[in-house]
This record gives C-alpha cells, structure tokens and sequence, in this order.
C-alpha cells in the first residue's frame, strides 16, 4: 500500500508511513515531541513552536491511526462556531455582539463574526483573567 491523497486533498496513510509515525512517538516516550527542525537543501531550519505543535499532533494521530481533518481558519464565523471557539454558549456570545465587545454583520437573518475578532476577544479575555487572578494573588494573605 501507498500514501494515497484523493482529489480534495485527504490523504490516507499507508501502513509504513504509520509504523514510522508510531516508531518516532515510541522513541520519543519519555521526552515529548517538541521543537522540529527541517533541512531544506542541507540547511537546517527550526519550525516555529506553533507549527511545531501542530505537526506533533498529526504524527501522534497518525501513530494512534486516528482520523484528522485540519482546515484553515475562514474569515468569517457563524455564532456557534465563534461560541465554540471562545468555549461559551451561543446566547453568552450574542451578548457580546448587542454589547459592543465583538463586532459583527447580517447576512440574511444571521450575524457572522470575522475570526481575528473572535481570536483577539480572546487573547483579550484570557489576559484580563490573568491579571485578574494575579491582582487576586497579591491581595489574598499569603
């Protein structure tokens, strides 16, 4: 059997290319998998942290032999799939659209969210609760 990618980009892992999958995690037990290098025409690059993430993670789905479907983020997102980004109800996420917090348009009877928005909600938050909690930490007796 062959790697074998089919017209709309899936591939499907021969069982060689999963053994070896599964030999590189084994190895690697003990010491996760983290920063990756490539050599691209002898000269060694080191992956980014977050591509380097990302790349771990479809080794050690394909050593479980799991499916995985990684897509590109769209520039724009429904309600539910931004609610389900930040981890919160779609009626908690449309407050935040009536309040202000998250911009958004209609299209149809729908609202729709672009993604770095929704992203930098995000970041926004997870930084506020952060300082939050420090402020918490240095008032609370220790």
């Amino acid at each position: 059997m062959t790697t074998l990618t089919l017209s709309n980009d899936s591939i499907i892992l021969d069982d060689q290319l999963r053994d070896e999958a599964v030999e590189l995690v084994e190895t690697a037990e003990d010491d996760r998998l983290g920063h990756l290098e490539v050599v691209v025409n002898g000269v060694r690059h080191e992956v980014p942290e977050a591509l380097s993430r990302l790349l771990v993670h479809v080794i050690e789905r394909a050593a479980r032999g799991g499916t995985m479907h990684i897509r590109s983020m769209p520039e724009e997102l429904t309600t539910t799939v931004a609610a389900e980004l930040l981890g919160v109800s779609r009626p908690t996420f449309m407050k935040y659209i009536q309040s202000g917090e998250i911009r958004s348009r209609i299209v149809g009877t729908h609202h729709r969210v672009r993604s770095r928005d929704v992203i930098a909600f995000r970041e926004r938050r997870d930084k506020d609760r952060v300082a939050a909690l420090e402020n918490l930490r240095v008032e609370l007796p220790g």
